[in-house]
């Protein structure tokens, strides 16, 4: 009887290591899609606001100044003003969605370039830093 507590016991412990487990790919994989989503979000609105492209550039330190509120039917923005403002929710998007979020957009002329980093370790509480992802979207426009 004894021996059977035993085995139950470890068995059950390993039961646990694949549940954790389970749980912390669960966790990654979704902030993954979230960087997927986010950078194909801000693509879609380089491409609507094509004249103003080479201007979403921003580097990953890079603020935002406040900007003109856009989101209205006729908030009557220009193309630098709408820029700035889906630039700005952008990042407050990335901010809300994606632990310990950063990014940065780059323009070649043709090619836009996504850079998104977030920090999975924050989802357990570890030091930062120590679990920093990267996911890049690089789309023609």
């Amino acid at each position: 009887m004894v021996i059977s507590f035993f085995v139950m016991g470890v068995g059950m412990m390993g039961v646990l290591g694949m549940q954790a487990q389970a749980m912390r790919l669960n966790q990654q994989a979704h902030a993954h899609s979230q960087a997927m989503i986010l950078a194909q979000d801000i693509i879609e609105s380089i491409r609507a606001n094509r004249i103003a492209a080479g201007a979403y550039q921003i580097a990953f330190d890079e603020s935002i100044t406040d900007v003109k509120g856009c989101g209205l039917v006729n908030a009557n923005c220009s193309q630098t003003e709408l820029k700035d403002w889906e630039l700005k929710n952008w990042r407050q998007k990335i901010a809300q969605r994606l632990p310990r979020g950063k990014s940065a957009i780059d323009y070649d002329g043709k090619t836009v370039t996504v850079s998104l980093e977030y920090d999975l370790s924050a989802t357990r509480g570890e030091p930062a830093n120590s679990e920093r992802k990267t996911y890049v979207l690089t789309a023609g426009l």
